[in-house]
Parts: C-alpha cells; structure tokens; sequence
C-alpha cells in the first residue's frame, strides 16, 4: 500500500484511512468492523495514529509519497531509525521512502531533514 501525503503552505495537514472488510460500508460501521487511522504531516514529519482497530487489514504500508517539502532531504528516518531507500524529485519537491513494510495499524513517525 502507498500512502501520499501533501505539505501545504501554511498549517498542518490531516489525511484519513478507512479500511473494512468487504461488504456494505454502513454495516461494518456500525458494527465497529472497521480501521481508522489519521496522518499528520508538518514540514518536517509524517505520522501516523490508529483511531479505531475493528478490522486487520492484511496489507502494509510499502511507500510514502511527501509533497510540497521545502528542499530535498539529505536523510529520512521512520521510526527513528535511517538507512531506508528514498529519493528525492527537486523539479516538484517530492520525496518517496520505500521498502517500509509497516503493518497499517501500527503507529509510526517519518522525519526527513
């Protein structure tokens, strides 16, 4: 799974992921069959934060897509820890951290810098 994240100018942004099992999606919210979580970015960080654990889903986060970073990173970090593959676009500003491999319902910080 990717996840793609947009810096904007001013303030910080929110983005949300639903996930459910197949099926009407009315039924399993209201049977608490369901996954929320919430993504906050800054300029310097993305993270993530579970809402709501009803469903596991089976697939993981792979990559990231940052937009709208002031300059490119000369490092990236998740979860504190470097040595993760990204690049780097300077013609749009947009930074890709790939190989993560992190359950969606786990937690997690991005910073770059």
């Amino acid at each position: 799974m990717r996840v793609t994240a947009s810096i904007p100018s001013q303030g910080n942004p929110q983005l949300s992921l639903h996930n459910h099992a197949v099926g009407p999606n009315m039924v399993y919210f209201l049977s608490g069959k369901f996954s929320y979580i919430q993504f906050n970015t800054t300029q310097q960080s993305l993270s993530s934060t579970v809402v709501a654990k009803g469903f596991t889903p089976l697939n993981t986060l792979q990559t990231i897509d940052i937009l709208g970073v002031k300059t490119c990173p000369r490092q990236v970090a998740v979860r504190g820890q470097t040595g993760y593959s990204f690049s780097c676009d300077p013609a749009v500003l947009a930074v890709a951290v790939r190989g993560l491999n992190i359950p969606l319902l786990s937690p997690f910080f991005v910073a770059w810098g």
